[in-house]
C-alpha cells in the first residue's frame, strides 16, 4: 500500500504534499472590471479570473505545477529551505501528473483593493 499522504481518486493516485508552510492567496474583486485577482505574496504568484471560483482554480493549478516541477527536478527540499519551510511527510514516490498534487494553502477574499500588495488600481 502507498504512503499515508497518497490516496486513490477514481483510478489515479493523488499525492498530498505535507508542508510546514503558510501558502496564502489574498484575493480581491476589482470593481471597475469585475475581475478577481489573487496574490500569493510568499511565492510571488498572481492569478486572475472572472470569479472567485476561477481564481481558486487558477491558484490551485499554479501551485500544482510549481510543486510538480520542483519534485520532478529534485529541487523541492532546497526550495522549501529557502523559505524556511519543511516537509511534514515524505513526498510520495509516484507523482506522474501536476494535477495529481495537492499542497496545503488558503485563500482569503476582500471587497476592496486598498493596501492590497501587488495590485494597482
Amino acid at each position: 500500500m502507498g504512503s499515508k499522504n497518497q490516496y486513490i481518486s477514481g483510478t489515479e493516485k493523488i499525492a498530498k504534499i505535507g508542508l510546514d508552510a503558510e501558502i496564502k492567496f489574498d484575493t480581491v474583486c476589482i470593481k471597475e472590471t469585475g475581475k478577481w485577482i489573487g496574490h500569493c505574496k510568499s511565492l510571488g504568484i498572481i492569478v486572475e479570473g472572472d470569479s472567485l471560483d476561477a481564481v481558486h482554480g487558477s491558484a490551485k493549478e499554479s501551485l500544482s505545477l510549481l510543486f510538480y516541477d520542483l519534485i520532478t527536478d529534485g529541487e523541492l527540499e532546497s526550495f522549501l529551505h529557502e523559505f524556511g519551510w519543511s516537509l511534514t511527510e515524505p513526498v510520495p514516490d509516484a507523482v506522474d501528473k501536476p494535477d495529481h498534487i495537492q499542497v496545503p494553502w488558503t485563500l482569503s477574499a476582500r471587497e476592496t483593493y486598498e493596501n492590497f500588495e501587488g495590485i494597482s488600481a
